[in-house]
């Protein structure tokens, strides 16, 4: 038969007397071990005993009280723990509440629920109540409860409940306050292995998004740096730039090159002020841009109130006259619509025109320029310096 076993201040009871039929087949068995050859100390083993203070040792966070609830026995570590003195013959509900399942702390109300896991509070119930009413925030412990019938004790034992190194350095408990064979050591482990991989998730999401916005950002930043580039460069010469190759001069048969300068520029900038003059150059310049795109010509440069364009380069075209023709009689319209700052009158410009062969690259390394170079730019100018103010001076190259 089975020995029931209660553990109170180191003594056992005496394993349960077995009925005739079981002292007979105790006693076949003890005459077979004797013919065995086994001794009478091995045919009855005496029951494995532990002392208080090792019971209290390997089960540290262990409980024994009565029916009346007075503490009777006590793990160490529950001593040093407990937010109240531990002493035989506390009052348990003094310390201790329930937490799970809801019942009033009683052993009656125990026996009915022998089979169901305990969750105990450490420390006065919150809501004054013995069911503990709210969350527990401190120690807790969870295990179970052992009713020994013969001395009319209960047993609880179990482990602490926790989940993060946070929550044990908080409550003043040590890894070594867990017993080794007690799962919370991994539990506790686990849980915060998943914390650090939750945070390195997060961070990763967080930098990812700081990499989308900064990609965001840059694709923004781009699009400035590349509109700003295709103003200073031909589009065709800009993506070979921009690809790392080497912008080769080229030579052109056939282009048209166009030069204007405002009349009697020298006297309007001496009687204004060079604000008002910045400013007039930028109205009319601005005009004059807009139809760049319109009119399929392309801008070379501007040189104080000298402005040049040239069509056919670095796309070759078969209309580059025509082109710069109506580029040239938009110039002279759109100069009618600015005022001179100093009488107000209308700007009048001079615009000759040219065609013939060039040759143009990219000259410069820290702030390269598209650069036409050959008699056809020199003569365009000349075209222009001894033009009529108001008039479009156009060579016979040109004309043909």
């Amino acid at each position: 038969g089975s020995a029931t076993v209660s553990i109170l201040n180191g003594s056992y009871l005496k394993p349960n007397t077995p009925k005739n039929t079981g002292r007979q087949k105790a006693a076949s068995l003890d005459k077979t071990r004797q013919a065995d050859g086994d001794s009478a100390e091995d045919m009855n083993p005496q029951p494995v005993t532990l002392t208080s203070d090792q019971l209290c040792t390997t089960f540290p966070y262990h409980l024994i009280f009565d029916r009346k609830l007075r503490l009777r026995q006590f793990g160490r570590t529950m001593a040093r723990l407990s937010p109240v003195p531990l002493y035989t013959g506390l009052l348990v509900t003094s310390v201790f509440h329930v937490l799970f399942p809801r019942i009033s702390f009683t052993v009656e109300n125990i026996l009915q629920f022998t089979n169901s896991i305990y969750i105990l509070g450490v420390g006065p119930s919150p809501s004054g109540k013995q069911n503990g009413g709210a969350a527990e925030s401190g120690l807790s412990l969870k295990g179970q409860m052992i009713w020994f019938a013969e001395s009319e004790m209960m047993l609880f034992i179990g482990s602490p409940r926790l989940q993060s190194l946070t929550e044990m350095k908080r409550m003043n408990i040590y890894m070594s306050d867990i017993p080794l064979y007690d799962v919370t050591r991994e539990m506790v482990l686990l849980y915060q292995q998943r914390n650090a991989e939750i945070d390195i998730t997060k961070k990763l999401d967080e930098t990812t998004a700081e990499l989308k916005r900064t990609s965001r950002e840059l694709a923004l930043e781009k699009q400035l740096t590349d509109r700003l580039l295709y103003q200073m460069l031909p589009a065709k010469v800009a993506d070979q730039l921009k690809l790392g190759m080497k912008v080769e001069a080229e030579k052109f048969d056939q282009v048209t090159v166009l030069f204007s300068d405002i009349v009697e520029f020298t006297s309007i900038a001496a009687a204004c002020s060079p604000l008002d003059v910045v400013n007039m150059l930028n109205n009319l310049y601005h005009k004059f841009d807009v139809q760049t795109n319109e009119h399929g010509v392309y801008k070379v440069e501007t040189i104080g109130d000298a402005y040049m364009v040239v069509s056919g380069v670095p796309e070759v075209t078969t209309t580059h006259a025509q082109n710069v023709a109506d580029f040239a009689l938009t110039m002279t319209r759109l100069a009618r619509s600015v005022l001179t700052p100093d009488s107000g009158k209308p700007i009048k410009i001079r615009v000759g025109v040219h065609t013939g062969p060039v040759v143009a690259g990219v000259v410069g390394v820290k702030m390269p320029r598209y650069c036409l170079f050959g008699d056809t730019v020199n003569t365009a100018s000349r075209m222009e310096s001894h033009g009529v103010p108001a008039r479009i001076h156009v060579s016979l190259s040109c004309f043909k």
